[in-house]
């Protein structure tokens, strides 16, 4: 017979067994814990139904089919529509995602007609729409420097005959013949990449430049030049695409013909991360000053009252 020693250390190593395999069915389960959460609170509320339905059923087997059974039209009513409803969320996620994608480039997807035309409030409702999500960085700083006085200037890339002899070098080794085709088709005058986006903020009394280089203030690239200064503007903010390189070359350039310079950081885009924060290093470097949009919206409010320079924003 096991002495007391022998019995306690039995009696220890079962529980400390016993323990172990709670802990170990526990950490298995705990990916299930919310379904069998969820499937307790319906066992719970579907009890009285349960009750009911068995009542229907008689033989030795009763339990057996009144719970497939009921198991079976609880799962059509409840479990079905979920799924289905689940489908379908998924699905307009996937359109909305696609229609966000797309508001990049042709502006914010439209809103229904029927929503449009709701009396009294279908054009706040669009005006709204419209800001929550086509309202940029750059469209706020454009609208504060109109209203503080200053002068929006938008800069569009142009190819044409005239560029492509001047700048030939460009076309005819940096290119291949698809290339560069592709190209000038873009950026001739009123094709499709040519064109300012829709949604950008473009008020009558803004102005709008045409460049033949990446950088406008390379001779012979733009009128830009002569055009802030029969303005008498000294303080040039920049935004746009690509921070690397057309609005990087005309910065540098504005720089060293004594403008000063402000580089918006969040209201310029490259085409990666990497890009876009190397130019926003060069700026701080030597270039000019490289504010958030807010800090440059409080700098504008801030100057409006105290005899700021004249600025232009592009």
């Amino acid at each position: 017979m096991p002495g007391p020693i022998d019995s306690t250390v039995y009696k220890t190593a079962r529980y400390v067994l016993i323990g172990a395999l709670l802990l170990a069915g526990a950490w298995m389960l705990q990916r299930f814990l919310p379904a069998l959460s969820w499937a307790v609170v319906l066992a719970v509320a579907t009890a009285s139904l349960y009750d009911h339905w068995l009542k229907r059923f008689f033989g030795r087997r009763r339990h057996l089919w009144a719970a497939l059974t009921f198991t079976a039209i609880v799962g059509a009513i409840v479990v079905v529509p979920l799924i289905y409803f689940g489908f379908v969320a998924v699905r307009e996620t996937t359109s909305l995602v696609r229609a966000f994608a797309e508001s990049s480039h042709d502006g914010p997807p439209a809103l229904p007609e029927w929503l449009r035309q709701l009396p009294t409030v279908g054009d706040w409702i669009q005006s709204q729409w419209v800001q929550l999500i086509g309202q940029s960085d750059g469209h706020v700083a454009s609208a504060a420097v109109r209203a503080h006085g200053g002068r929006n200037i938008f800069l569009r890339m142009t190819v044409d005959a005239d560029s492509r002899a001047s700048w030939s070098n460009w076309f005819a080794h940096l290119h291949s013949r698809e290339s560069g085709t592709a190209l000038t088709q873009a950026f001739t005058r009123n094709a499709h990449y040519w064109q300012l986006w829709p949604q950008l903020d473009i008020a009558d009394s803004d102005t709008k430049v045409e460049k033949v280089r990446f950088g406008a203030f390379v001779p012979g690239a733009s009128a830009l030049h002569e055009i802030l200064q029969s303005h008498r503007i000294d303080t040039l903010i920049i935004s746009g695409t690509l921070s690397n390189c057309c609005c990087e070359s005309t910065a540098r350039d504005a720089m060293q013909m004594n403008y000063k310079i402000i580089f918006v950081s969040d209201a310029n885009a490259a085409l990666s991360d990497a890009a876009h924060n190397a130019t926003l290093e060069n700026m701080a470097f030597l270039f000019g000053d490289v504010p958030s949009t807010d800090e440059l919206l409080r700098s504008i409010e801030e100057s409006s009252t105290a005899g700021a320079p004249r600025i232009a924003a592009g």
